[in-house]
């Protein structure tokens, strides 16, 4: 009897051991197994995300173009489907073709924490609001370099495109003097002084009422109030507008996040550029 009851607790022992062993093999290999399906799972939500986006964007960025160029500078998908291959590119007079499989997405302006637009008036704003313009040149001035790259949009079929990108040296650009003036203004403060008006139009919003308020400012004031000015790339989108002999340049200065906005009036005057307004 007492053998016949040690081996009746051994085989309950057995059985006990047996069906943990099965647990933990139940709850391990499922783990391993639901961790790799998470992962598949999730790279497709990645997909289907972007593939949908793809889809929806164009229906409602034709309109306006800088609806268009933020989902082409933020989505890739988008970006590669907007271009039209193989794409002219042009570096110093030498052209060449890149096809689809050997483009890598270009960020352009939105890896800037600020971004800029040149106008020769006022009215040149209205510009940006057209639906009718199918033409546009967004242009990227290197600083540091002093070289331009330009990329040309054209709508066709009711649908932007990027058609060609050249880069070369800043006498490729209609602002070419604008541009190699503001490169020293930003650069030498005692070319900057030199080139600010005496008193200088001011103008600014009061913080509790939102009021504009209007002024003027001394050359010295400057520092209290100029905005962060880019130092290394300046952008314009040419929607049209041709900056020819213009004696007036209208810097407006953005960020992408909405936090700032100013704008810099400059005019010449026997052939020197000097700021006369500013407008934070």
């Amino acid at each position: 009897m007492k053998v016949y009851k040690l081996f009746l607790s051994l085989l309950v022992l057995g059985m006990l051991f047996s069906a943990c062993g099965k647990q933990e093999k139940k709850a391990f290999l499922p783990q391993e197994e639901e961790t790799a399906d998470s992962l598949v799972t999730d790279s497709l939500q990645v997909e289907t995300t972007d593939s949908v986006s793809v889809e929806a964007l164009p229906q409602k960025a034709d309109e306006l173009f800088d609806d268009f160029v933020f989902a082409f500078m933020k989505n890739k998908h988008f970006q590669k489907a907007r271009i039209l291959f193989p794409l002219p590119y042009q570096v110093n007079g030498k052209k060449q073709k890149i096809k689809a499989a050997s483009w890598k997405f270009d960020p352009m302006y939105a890896k800037q924490e600020n971004y800029t637009l040149l106008l020769d008036s006022r009215r040149e704003e209205e510009k940006a609001k057209d639906t009718a313009i199918h033409h546009v040149v967004v242009e990227e001035f290197n600083l540091r370099t002093e070289r331009i790259k330009k990329y040309i949009f054209q709508r066709k079929s009711s649908t932007w495109k990027l058609t060609e990108v050249i880069e070369g040296e800043v006498e490729e650009s209609q602002n070419k003097d604008f541009y190699v003036f503001y490169r020293t203004f930003v650069s030498d403060k005692a070319f900057q002084q030199e080139h600010i008006a005496n008193p200088l139009q001011f103008s600014t919003y009061d913080e509790d009422s939102f009021e504009k308020i209007k002024g003027f400012i001394s050359s010295d004031q400057w520092n209290d109030f100029a905005p962060e000015l880019p130092q290394n790339q300046l952008t314009n989108v040419l929607y049209g507008q041709q900056h020819k002999k213009s004696q007036l340049k209208i810097l407006k200065i953005s960020s992408l996040s909405g936090g700032l906005n100013s704008t810099l009036t400059f005019k010449r005057n026997n052939g020197k550029w000097t700021l006369i307004q500013l407008e934070n």
